[in-house]
């Protein structure tokens, strides 16, 4: 059974379009939208805690710095006596002690009685910085702990990058804009209709793709890169290809051996078939016959024997 091969009518690509406007570019243009607003919201919260942290800093500072110099004993009452204790104590006189010894004490204690009047004034001047040391305490926590949450703050920026985000989403809205303004019109006959249509939804489809890392649209290499890259890579794969393998050459050569071996026996072949068998060798003549005995000579012979008688 022949498959049958079906023409889009008018009407089938104009509810193709009207589906695919619906439901993939303005749905997308949509979430891109929402992911702008919602990663621009988060990075202005962040932004400004983080500006909030720094004025809070840079206030506790100063007015830490304000009231050490109006109260410079608002800073020893603070730091100083909260974590000084007592040195020594002074143990009552035991009652064996001779004149002597008593003497000595004596003299001690009239040596440390400036000392003692010193201590006492200066417990009354801590008196009357009232509630300013805890004031110190608090201003200098805060410039502290203050920027350590800033730090914080800023740690979490880096994290979840809002701002490169908001800059993927928007180039990312303005190229599904430049896809939208590929759309069919009505006016359009039917051949740009269809050329249109398929233009604007491989562009719309183009930049969904791109965008579905959340990075693409930043890390995409250039059309031409990528074709420079292809065709070095068939090229290379086509000179690999022409370089014989090991079975290869080893056919070659046991091929070759073989066509030697032929020629080898042709060239034998054609030097026999060439080769000038050597002459005969010549025949022998007879031994000449003796005479016979008796000095009798040969019948044959017409001249007589000289020897004879």
């Amino acid at each position: 059974m022949e498959n049958t091969k079906y023409e889009l009518t008018r009407a089938d690509l104009t509810a193709r379009y009207l589906l695919f406007n619906e439901f993939a570019l303005n749905d997308q243009r949509r979430y891109y939208k929402r992911s702008v607003d919602r990663n621009r919201k988060a990075a202005a919260q962040v932004n400004s805690l983080r500006a909030l942290l720094a004025f809070v800093t840079g206030l506790a500072s100063a007015l830490a710095i304000f009231v050490v110099t109006i109260q410079p004993a608002c800073a020893t009452s603070a730091f100083g006596t909260a974590f000084t204790a007592p040195t020594t104590t002074q143990a009552p006189p035991d009652a064996g002690l001779d004149a002597t010894a008593t003497a000595a004490v004596a003299g001690t204690s009239g040596q440390t009685a400036p000392n003692a009047q010193g201590g006492a004034a200066e417990s009354s001047s801590l008196a009357g910085c009232g509630g300013w040391s805890g004031v110190l305490v608090i201003l200098l926590i805060t410039s502290v702990v203050a920027p350590a949450l800033g730090g914080a703050f800023s740690t979490l920026a880096d994290l979840y990058q809002w701002d490169r985000l908001i800059n993927v989403y928007e180039s990312a809205l303005e190229n599904i804009e430049v896809a939208d303004a590929k759309s069919p019109v009505d006016q359009m006959d039917m051949e740009h209709y269809r050329a249109s249509l398929q233009a604007y939804s491989l562009g719309t489809l183009s930049v969904m793709r791109d965008e579905t890392a959340q990075w693409g649209q930043i890390i995409k290499t250039p059309d031409q890169l990528d074709a420079f890259i292809k065709a070095s890579m068939a090229q290379t794969e086509a000179a690999a290809q022409k370089v014989p393998t090991l079975d290869t050459l080893k056919s070659y050569t046991a091929d070759e051996m073989r066509r030697l071996r032929e020629r080898l026996a042709d060239a034998e072949a054609l030097a026999d078939a060439q080769r000038v068998p050597p002459p005969p060798p010549p025949a022998s003549s007879p031994p000449p016959a003796s005479p016979p005995a008796g000095g009798a000579s040969d019948p044959a012979d017409p001249e007589p024997d000289p020897g004879g008688g």
